[in-house]
């Protein structure tokens, strides 16, 4: 996972360097502008890191990737799918996956940044409905021959919308907290969670997440979870693997010298997940 802007190393190029070593997939990060308020303050009130004002696009990022890669899967992590825009999105998320191979991993939040959300006529109440119709709507144009919505936010159709993606339904995980809201969309609405590593007790949500599903009526096993922006100690990795997870997403950063750096010294840990 990278946070991929103008002033890191290529996707391309990343990309490239992360198959070589053997890592799994390869996650880049969405925000689509930073709103400039003199009261945002990051963890422990220091200012935001500079890396958020400057992100590539994600989906047009992952498709350089796509060109110089044959293996690794091409994961959002995440997509702030509340404040985009359905029709456009399925798209190109649908053209990503097809020309990919089938390599797409979808990751999807709610968004965190309620300045950034409100700048997409989203306020903060508003996106996790949105998420819900977004999802629903985009699963709508990726299925079906002559798709239609007609919904609070978007209504479209019958209309043709190609290409399809070339995965039946390339796969989809919410990333945010563990509450019972979270855990509900997922079993709803996608195939798993990405918590944050330092979301609290993701051994106990990740149980309860499987207890909500056979409440539902879904298999758990149908379920992944992908722990996201792990620090790549061995230690917390194994307790992740312990615990359930599927895959760890662990973070990278800095200029092209010092992340190839950091992807030597994390190869090491692919073959955890052997």
């Amino acid at each position: 996972m990278t946070h991929a802007t103008d002033h890191t190393i290529e996707p391309a190029r990343l990309a490239v360097e992360a198959e070589q070593r053997g890592f799994a997939s390869l996650f880049l990060t969405e925000h689509t502008h930073i709103p400039v308020r003199p009261f945002i303050r990051w963890r422990d009130g220091e200012p935001m890191p500079e890396e958020y004002k400057r992100l590539h696009d994600p989906i047009v990022a992952l498709a350089t990737a796509a060109a110089v890669t044959a293996r690794i899967r091409l994961g959002t992590g995440i997509l702030v799918l509340a404040q985009r825009e359905p029709l456009a999105t399925a798209k190109q998320l649908a053209s990503l996956d097809r020309l990919s191979g089938g390599r797409l991993v979808l990751g999807v939040g709610y968004g965190w940044e309620a300045d950034e959300l409100a700048d997409h006529g989203i306020s903060w109440d508003q996106r996790r409905p949105a998420l819900r119709e977004h999802l629903t709507a985009i699963f709508a144009l990726w299925r079906d021959d002559e798709p239609s919505h007609t919904g609070e936010r978007i209504s479209f159709g019958p209309c043709w919308s190609y290409p399809k993606p070339h995965q039946p339904s390339p796969p989809v995980f919410i990333g945010a907290g563990g509450t019972d809201s979270t855990l509900l969309d997922i079993v709803r609405h996608a195939d798993g969670w990405m918590p944050l590593e330092g979301t609290e007790h993701i051994d106990r949500r990740w149980q309860r997440l499987h207890r909500l599903a056979i409440d539902h009526g879904r298999n758990p096993a149908e379920l992944s979870l992908v722990v996201y922006a792990s620090s790549g100690d061995p230690r917390t990795i194994d307790t992740h693997h312990d615990t359930g997870a599927n895959e760890v997403v662990v973070g990278v950063t800095g200029d092209q010298n010092e992340v190839l750096r950091q992807l030597d010294a994390h190869s090491a840990l692919t073959t955890r997940f052997d």
